[in-house]
């Protein structure tokens, strides 16, 4: 079966007898992409799946009042990042309630070591959330996913000349935070 348009999806989701088919479809078009994006942000398989049960209700929920004024991927996204957000308010609350421990706390490397992994990842983590919305948007579909601008292209509506704009800009903000971690490390 081919991918159905958005409006496609949409007119199943708010159907009373489509609910159903609109969810099967909705996860074979952006699924995976939605899924993947949650699980680099909360690292863990069990949260992505809260997480992302959370995402279809808030879906379910809100479906009737979708203005279409963006994609329903930008839509989704957004709803997953904010899902992934409130999951880890959740989590920090419970961690301060149940330990003297700070969720997520990571030393700074000392100048005379380099940088370890978690911690670059950390960063650059960091990098992509900073980044406008739209650039953050093609740079974890390119990047993390894999997507070709192509593929991107059709996602979000856009030319793809205007995406590979974005993904250079996107790329350039990152290397400029990534590489102070390099000169921070040589100081």
């Amino acid at each position: 079966m081919k991918n159905q348009s958005d409006k496609e999806i949409l007119d199943l989701l708010t159907s009373k007898g489509g609910k159903d088919k609109g969810c099967r479809l909705l996860l074979k078009t952006y699924g995976t992409v939605i899924y993947n994006q949650v699980l680099r942000r909360v690292k863990h398989k069990q949260d992505a799946d809260d997480v992302m049960q959370n995402v279809l209700i808030k879906v379910l929920k809100g479906v009737s009042s979708f203005e279409g004024k963006s994609s329903l991927y930008s839509w989704l996204y957004r709803i997953a990042h904010n899902e992934t957000i409130n999951h880890y308010k959740k989590q920090k609350n419970y961690y301060q309630k149940n330990s003297s421990l700070e969720l997520n706390e990571l030393s700074i490397p000392s100048a005379d070591t380099a940088p370890d992994s978690t911690f670059i990842l950390k960063v650059l983590n960091e990098s992509v959330e900073k980044l406008p919305e739209k650039q953050r948007i093609v740079f974890e579909l390119r990047y993390f996913n894999g997507k070709s601008y192509k593929e991107i292209s059709k996602l979000l509506k856009t030319s793809e000349g205007a995406l590979k704009a974005s993904y250079h800009h996107a790329v350039k903000k990152i290397e400029h935070q990534l590489s102070q971690l390099t000169s921070y490390s040589h100081e």
